[in-house]
């Protein structure tokens, strides 16, 4: 099985006639040719790993999403919590204790909310060890995870996401697939450099920003 990248065969069939016919001709000439720009199919293995992960992701998103409705119903009636972790237990507890100077319908919100905050945490805590049970056996993950900022669900979202590190000839060539690279239009003497292209897996890329962001605060 070959599979076509879409991005860069939308640049080839720029063409007045276009058609499945006419389609499957011009990928067939490519691929006889040689020239077929494909995109990588990465192993099962990888597949059931990185689904593992971006629903780990997604539930982090939800977290994000009630926890901001939270804070906005807080602020509302200028309550402030003084526990470090707004939402740990002394957290929780404050925002438990002061449901009293809300109205019934605020009451209602915020205690639905913050029984599926407990909800998704437990939920993350749950997918987090299954991840750690899917990549146990994989030494890649221990060797990543002697990286400062890296832990067992960071090794794993790399892992799944880079697949097999050998089909990157360079350092260089990893950092553009990442689109961690700037953004570059040159011509003649003319250089300009921009923001990272963020083009690749944005799975990857927000995990190794992350990471690097940990390490520096370390």
């Amino acid at each position: 099985m070959h599979l076509a990248d879409p991005e860069k065969i939308a640049l080839v069939f720029h063409s007045p006639k276009k058609n499945d016919r006419e389609d499957s001709y011009k990928l067939a000439k490519l691929l006889r040719l040689g020239e077929l720009p494909e995109v990588h199919l990465p192993s099962e293995y990888s597949d059931e790993v990185k689904s593992l992960v971006r629903y780990r992701k997604s539930l982090g998103e939800e977290v994000t999403a009630v926890k901001n409705k939270i804070h906005a119903i807080l602020s509302l009636h200028g309550i402030t919590v003084d526990a470090t972790d707004i939402f740990g237990r002394k957290g929780m507890r404050e925002i438990e204790e002061s449901l009293p100077e809300m109205n019934e319908n605020e009451k209602i919100i915020m205690d639905d909310m913050l029984k599926r905050i407990a909800d998704l945490l437990n939920r993350e805590r749950e997918i987090e060890n299954r991840i750690a049970l899917a990549v146990k056996d994989d030494k890649r993950v221990n060797i990543l995870m002697t990286i400062p900022g890296i832990n067992v669900y960071s090794a794993a979202v790399i892992i799944s996401e880079i697949d097999d590190i050998s089909r990157f000839q360079t350092k260089e060539k990893f950092a553009s697939y990442a689109g961690l690279v700037p953004r570059q239009d040159q011509s003649g003497n003319r250089d300009i450099r921009g923001h990272i292209t963020k083009r690749g897996p944005s799975m990857l890329r927000f995990i190794l920003v992350n990471a690097s962001h940990i390490s520096v605060d370390k």
